[in-house]
């Protein structure tokens, strides 16, 4: 009789210790992952009004944690706005770091998790309102002409060595004082943001005119997250970017800022005093 006793005793034992397993190991009874996003200015993409975080990505990686929550415990701990470089350094080497919008390139590749795509980087040479007139059918058609980069750009990079008339300034400001008054004749500048920046400067958008798109130094901007981030964690990010982009939510969002939305003119009035 103690015989069977002892083994009810043993298999009611086994089976608790199991259940009690599976209860503390489920995703829901986890611990919290808490993730800190970093990221730099970059408008209508990710901006900061009276010191909170905004922009398109921002509201769109805000439900992609939210969402993902509901697979895998995480939340955001913190949005940081950093120099780019810091950023960069920052996401290479601490782990459940979530950064944004970058380039993905060859060297970058094994960096980071690629997570999704989250904006166009589309980049234009632009011609000041009084400058020539010609319509080119591609950058060959412009080497008769003055072309002007901030020194260390992609845009010097990319053209150098190609025969160009190139010239350089260390700073984007003086670059376009420079096409403004007739001492270059094209220069390129990001089609999402040219508006803002030029704002910024003091500088009447309408008086600059997008000329071409250079295909080359136009790329998709990605989140990523961090090596050391873990895999359960990058796999509910992954899972629901995936749902979120088929229903339409990061179009929906980037829709919403445009130079005449509430949040973008809070932007434009706070940023450009």
């Amino acid at each position: 009789m103690w015989k069977f006793v002892y083994q009810a005793i043993k298999v009611t034992y086994f089976r608790l210790l199991i259940l009690t397993s599976v209860f503390f190991l489920s995703p829901s009874h986890s611990a919290t992952i808490g993730v800190d996003i970093v990221t730099d200015d970059f408008p209508p993409l990710q901006i900061q009004v009276n010191d909170e975080p905004a922009g398109y990505v921002v509201e769109f990686v805000q439900e992609l944690v939210k969402d993902a929550s509901k697979e895998y415990p995480i939340q955001i701990n913190t949005i940081r706005f950093l120099p780019w470089k810091r950023a960069m350094s920052l996401t290479k080497k601490t782990e459940n770091i979530l950064f944004f919008s970058v380039a993905r390139t060859p060297t970058r590749e094994n960096q980071f998790h690629w997570i999704g795509k989250v904006a166009k980087h589309e980049v234009t040479l632009f011609r000041y309102i009084d400058g020539p007139k010609i319509i080119p059918n591609n950058l060959e058609d412009l080497k008769p002409f003055r072309l002007g980069s901030q020194s260390g750009g992609n845009f010097e990079e990319y053209i150098e060595g190609k025969g160009f008339n190139l010239i350089t300034t260390t700073y984007g400001r003086k670059m376009l004082q420079m096409l403004r008054k007739n001492r270059i004749d094209y220069t390129p500048l990001v089609t999402s943001s040219y508006f803002y920046r030029l704002e910024q400067y003091g500088l009447d958008p309408n008086d600059f005119v997008p000329v071409l798109k250079i295909d080359d130094l136009s790329k998709d901007l990605w989140l990523v997250a961090s090596l050391t981030t873990s895999d359960e964690v990058v796999r509910a990010l992954k899972n629901s970017y995936q749902r979120l982009t088929q229903q339409g939510v990061l179009e929906r969002i980037s829709n919403s800022y445009h130079p005449e939305s509430e949040i973008m003119l809070k932007y434009r009035q706070s940023s450009y005093k």
